[in-house]
Formats: C-alpha cells, sequence, structure tokens
C-alpha cells in the first residue's frame, strides 16, 4: 500500500493535536504493536477521539430544531427516533466512530477486512457516545422522556454486539426494527391511557350514605372536567372522550342503549355513568395561551362528533326505507376510531335490511322482535338533533381556584405530567396546577395526573429540579395588549424590565404537585399509585446505569 506523504503527515499532525489536548489514555493505541511501520497500517485500524465529533447534516439541523422550536416531549421524541433512523439507514454511523471492538484481537499484517463484530461495535458505541447522548441532552426539560424512548430502542441491540451468529446487515436490519417498534409502541401507549383515563374519569364510586345513594342510582346529568395548559396526554383523552360520547355511545346501534337492548347491571351502570352534558373548563396559561390552543382543538371535536352523529342518526331513520340507503355515501358509517376515520355500510346489513323490509314481520331473532321495531326502539333512544351535551368554557388563570371552590366535588381535574419525581412520586406539570390540585383536594374531589410511563423519573434523578423559566419577552409582548397598559411611555418601561433595571420579569413555566393531592397516576400500564410510579423509577433507573452508564 502507497501512503501519500502530504496525507500521512496531515493525519498524523490531527493526532498529535488530539493526543496533547486529551492524553494518550483516551486512544486505542494497541494496534500499533501488530506493526513494525505504523505507515503501513490501514487508516481503518487507527482509533482516535478525532472522529468522535462527527455529525451528519440531519443530526445537526435536529439538534437545532429540539433546542430552539416549542416542541413537545412527544415531539422531541419522534426528532429523536427520526435522527436514529436516518443514521442507520444511510450508514453514517459505520464510519463515524473509529473505534476497535474490545474482545476482538488486533488485525494482523494480512488482514484487509474489518470484522463484522468491529463494525457493530462501532455503530452502538456511536449511538451510545455521540447520537443519543446529545439527543437526550439536547433539551433537559424533555430528557426524562427521550431517554426511555431511546433506551427502549437500543437495549435489544446490546446483546446483538457480541453475538457472532448476528452479521452486520442483520445487526442494522434490527436497529431499524427496533426504532420503529417504537414509533407504534407510541402510537399504542397513548391510545391505551387514553382508555384507561376515560374509564377512571367515567368511574362513580357507590357513595355510602342513604341520601347520595339515590342520586347515584339516576343517570349522570354532569361531567365537569377541568385542565390547564396544553398537553398531548390531555388532548388525546379529552378528544377520545369526547368522540365516545357524542358518536360512539349514541350510536342509534350501540350495545348500551336504554330501550333497545337488554342490559346487565354492569352495563347498566356504564350507561348511567354517561353524562347527559360535559362541562369543560380550560385555564388560559397565559402568556402563551395554551389552554386557548387546547380549547380550540377540543372544539374541533366537538363539532366533527356531532356532525358525525347526526349522520348516523339521519342514516338509521333511513332504514326504514332501504331504497334510499343506496344514496347515502358509501362512507357514512363510523368506525370505532377517532373523528375521520370511515368504512363502508356492511352489505350483509343491506341485505337483511332489504329482506326485512319486504317481509315485514320476519323476526331477526327472538329477544328482539322485528329488526324495524329493533331500529325504532334505538332511534327513539337518541337524543335529538342539534342537543348540546358538550359545553367549553375558558377562564383566567387567576379564576382557577374560585372556579373550582364553586363547582364543589363533582369534578375531575385532570393534570399533564412533564415528569413524575423520584421519591414521592411528585408531579412536575404546567405553571397552575399547584393551585388547581390543592383546591381540588380541599373540595374532596378528584385529580388524575396524566402519565405515561416515560415521564417517570429513573430512581437517580433529581427529586428538586430547577423550575425552567420562559423568556421575559413572552409576557412584556403582552402588556401592550391589556388596558391597564394603555399610556405613554410603555415601550420605555418594558425596555427598562427587559434590561432589569428595578423591574425583573419571572415566567415561570412550571409547577410541583405534591404526590398528596393526587388521586391516581395514570398511565399506559395501568392507574397507578406513588409506590407503583416509585416502582416503574427504579426499575427504569438500573437499565439506564447498565446502558448509558453515568452521565
Amino acid at each position: 500500500m502507497v501512503i501519500d506523504p502530504s496525507t500521512y503527515e496531515a493525519d498524523m499532525l490531527h493526532y498529535r493535536t488530539i493526543e496533547s489536548k486529551l492524553g494518550k489514555d483516551c486512544h486505542y493505541w494497541e494496534g500499533y504493536a501488530v506493526f513494525d511501520d505504523p505507515t503501513l497500517m490501514n487508516e481503518e485500524f487507527v482509533s482516535t477521539s478525532y472522529y468522535c465529533v462527527a455529525l451528519p447534516p440531519v443530526f445537526d439541523i435536529a439538534l437545532g430544531d429540539i433546542t430552539s422550536a416549542p416542541l413537545s416531549a412527544s415531539e422531541t421524541s419522534q426528532i429523536a427516533l427520526d435522527v436514529l433512523f436516518e443514521l442507520v439507514s444511510k450508514r453514517f454511523a459505520r464510519h463515524s466512530f473509529r473505534y476497535w471492538a474490545p474482545g476482538i484481537p488486533p488485525p494482523g499484517p494480512n488482514d484487509k477486512e474489518i470484522p463484522q463484530a468491529v463494525w457493530k461495535y462501532r455503530i452502538f458505541t456511536y449511538f451510545i457516545d455521540v447520537a443519543i447522548y446529545h439527543l437526550r441532552k439536547a433539551k433537559p426539560v424533555h430528557e426524562t422522556v427521550v431517554s426511555s424512548v431511546l433506551l427502549r430502542v437500543i437495549k435489544p441491540l446490546q446483546a446483538l454486539v457480541s453475538d457472532g451468529k448476528v452479521s452486520l446487515a442483520d445487526f442494522e436490519k434490527e436497529a431499524l426494527m427496533s426504532i420503529s417498534r417504537e414509533v407504534s409502541r407510541g402510537k399504542m401507549a397513548m391510545n391505551t391511557l387514553a382508555k384507561a383515563a376515560i374509564s377512571k374519569i367515567l368511574e362513580r364510586p357507590q357513595p355510602k350514605e342513604k341520601d347520595a345513594l339515590a342520586a347515584w342510582k339516576k343517570k349522570r346529568p354532569l361531567l365537569h372536567i377541568f385542565s390547564i395548559g396544553f398537553t398531548p396526554a390531555v388532548f388525546n383523552v379529552l378528544r377520545e372522550l369526547v368522540h365516545y360520547l357524542l358518536t360512539i355511545a349514541s350510536h342509534p346501534y350501540s350495545t348500551l342503549t336504554l330501550g333497545a337492548t337488554t342490559m346487565s347491571k354492569e352495563q347498566e351502570r356504564e350507561w348511567l355513568n354517561r353524562p347527559d352534558l360535559i362541562k369543560l373548563t380550560i385555564a388560559e396559561s397565559r402568556p402563551n395561551c395554551e389552554g386557548v390552543a387546547l380549547a380550540r382543538s377540543v372544539l374541533t371535536v366537538v363539532e366533527e362528533s356531532t356532525a358525525r352523529a347526526k349522520q348516523l342518526r339521519d342514516l338509521s331513520r333511513s332504514y326504514a326505507d332501504p331504497s334510499g340507503v343506496r344514496h347515502l355515501p358509501k362512507t357514512g358509517v363510523l368506525a370505532s376510531g377517532s373523528p375521520g376515520t370511515h368504512t363502508q355500510i356492511p352489505t350483509d346489513l343491506m341485505q337483511r335490511l332489504k329482506l326485512n323490509q319486504k317481509s315485514g314481520s320476519s323476526p331477526l331473532s327472538g329477544t328482539y322482535g322485528t329488526l324495524s321495531d329493533l331500529l325504532r326502539k334505538a332511534d327513539d333512544a337518541t337524543p335529538p338533533d342539534g342537543m348540546s351535551k358538550v359545553e367549553i368554557e375558558v377562564i383566567p388563570d387567576a379564576a382557577i381556584v374560585s372556579s373550582l371552590v364553586e363547582a364543589g366535588s363533582s369534578v375531575v381535574v385532570l393534570i399533564g405530567a412533564e415528569r413524575i419525581l423520584p421519591g414521592d412520586a411528585d408531579v412536575v406539570a404546567k405553571l397552575g396546577s399547584y393551585a388547581a390540585a390543592w383546591t381540588a383536594k380541599e373540595q374532596k374531589a378528584s385529580v388524575l395526573v396524566l402519565a405515561p410511563c416515560d415521564t417517570i423519573e429513573p430512581e437517580f434523578g433529581d427529586k428538586k429540579p430547577k423550575m425552567t423559566q420562559g423568556e421575559a419577552r413572552e409576557v412584556t409582548d403582552a402588556w401592550s395588549m391589556a388596558g391597564s397598559c394603555n399610556y405613554e411611555g410603555l415601550g420605555a418601561f418594558v425596555t427598562k424590565v427587559l434590561d432589569k433595571e428595578g423591574v425583573k420579569v419571572v415566567n415561570q413555566e412550571s409547577d410541583i404537585v405534591p404526590a398528596k393531592f393526587i388521586s391516581a397516576w395514570i398511565t399506559e400500564s395501568g392507574i397507578l399509585n406513588a409506590a407503583g410510579c416509585c416502582t416503574l423509577g427504579k426499575e427504569r433507573g438500573e437499565a439506564e446505569k447498565k446502558t448509558f452508564g453515568t452521565d
């Protein structure tokens, strides 16, 4: 092999510079012993931390987005997964970290190929020491969630690095599959959490007092829910709850339609727990008004679900004349998913409708009589067109305490967790959550924390983290719209505030809600108490230490 002298001198200059700054211990120089003349070494056999900083453009762009854009923890995690997928699929990780794998014999003079075990080790080490490290640390407020997501991706690959039966191609394929599985798992986890939360929200424990027992046995008139700010978990639960009550539960052929079906006691209790009206009270969450964004998003779900429910009732009435069904849209029947999912009218149902219309009295079953009778009963049981079952109100942040006191004990407070702290399972949440939880506890109301398991801090996490501070400009920008500040000289005052001359703006973004105020922590793993959260945190802490080490 012919070595270009100028290239060799340039490379050695880089190596000497790095060595002088970091020391010999940061290199793996054992390979030199194999060669009488180091100039005969292939550059692939030279391992140096000079290559540790190699970052592809997609990585650099992603880190910029994470650190500067106003992203949620789930959005940050998705960017991290996209970056890892790109690093593997473009094979960038192969050449970015030129370590020689421990336990692999050093190369001989006649070795021309890099062993596959070394390639696998390089990819895995680059993932752990560069890619995952920087993705975890890019935004400290999201580190808990991102670390958990990436831990599940990298953990199955750890054993494959030293497995001689696993080729490099299979290792990279498994890495891509692990990333894809995590994307699917995240979506399923949110759906599982939403189902558990809806069940808990609609739950009405049987009261012990005789006076309250009579009301408990009647149909629930009102479900009053309070929330603060906008988190993906809270919106997902409210979306599914509204969709369920407006569309699925009020479907003319729901299995729990009073008067149209025979219910068991458990089904009857479920039906009675469904409220006639849901009232959502959302604190606006200044200065960014995230609560307003939540109210807008929920309103869109209400409008779409209400329109779909009307379509279903119109469709049910048209069954009296099956010939009219063919004029309806072919995608008119709602599937069991969220607003926007459709399926075609079942062919067998169409055939039975036409057959029943011709016969007029052919019973579909001995229990319900004719199909026409069943449809008529179901249609009579549905609420009339235009009946509103969801009421949304947005209140100032300062009104959260008085509003909860006025509402009394028959409310549910939903809090989206940013992090669940180790030790007592206290919760870091949107600013104002402490006041809401304290008031609800005093009123003997339920406080439910919606917390994906990724938000649970590992056992060695900080029990009293420093609360994040927003930009002062976010607060001062809103002053120009306030009537009380409508006077000359406001601009000069804002300049002084921003320069911290006499007045300082504190834009705190989060609260710590003590565990003693919380009724339940709802996760995709089930409804937990404080001890359950701490157990999961301990398990995660052990797994992170084994995989990531201690930072």
